[in-house]
């Protein structure tokens, strides 16, 4: 399973959109806030309908600012990570992670690609898209494997 991991648009839905077009081939978008309201803006080709969750420049939305997903047997913990202060760190993440059983964090809130591997969990931030950067993560046989990207790289 592939799921493309996007977050921090911030009204920069065109670049949304061509990161979206690029991956077809994903299985899930999984959106991780601060620009909700730019799938409105944009027209989905596919049937895929995005996981969304809520960041702190979203105001009014009613997605939820975390979840837990399951998703080919893996365990995700996803959030914007606002209300973790990722800013100052990944500590509060891992720590919720290990609480929920979840083997794969993905956050958005600090614009920066991140990934560390540590005690079994994956954390992942995919930067902002309003940046060019996005990612993808590739669910095999119970593997996780976390890819950065960037669309103006191509």
């Amino acid at each position: 399973m592939r799921l493309l991991v996007v977050s921090d648009s911030h009204r920069h839905y065109t670049t949304l959109r061509k990161i979206i077009l690029l991956h077809r081939e994903a299985d899930r978008i999984i959106f991780l806030g601060d620009g909700i309201d730019d799938f409105d803006k944009i027209d989905l080709p596919f049937p895929v309908s995005p996981i969304l969750i809520s960041g702190n420049n979203d105001w009014g939305s009613i997605a939820p600012k975390s979840e837990i997903l399951t998703l080919d047997g893996i365990r995700i913990y996803c959030t914007h990570g606002h209300l973790e202060h990722v800013k100052y760190g990944e500590d509060l993440l891992f720590t919720t992670a290990l609480k929920n059983e979840a083997s794969l964090v993905l956050f958005g809130h600090t614009h920066n690609q991140y990934y560390e591997y540590s005690g079994g969990i994956h954390i992942f931030n995919p930067g902002a898209v309003m940046d060019g950067n996005y990612g993808m993560v590739d669910l095999i046989n119970g593997q996780i494997m976390c890819i950065k990207a960037n669309i103006f790289d191509r």
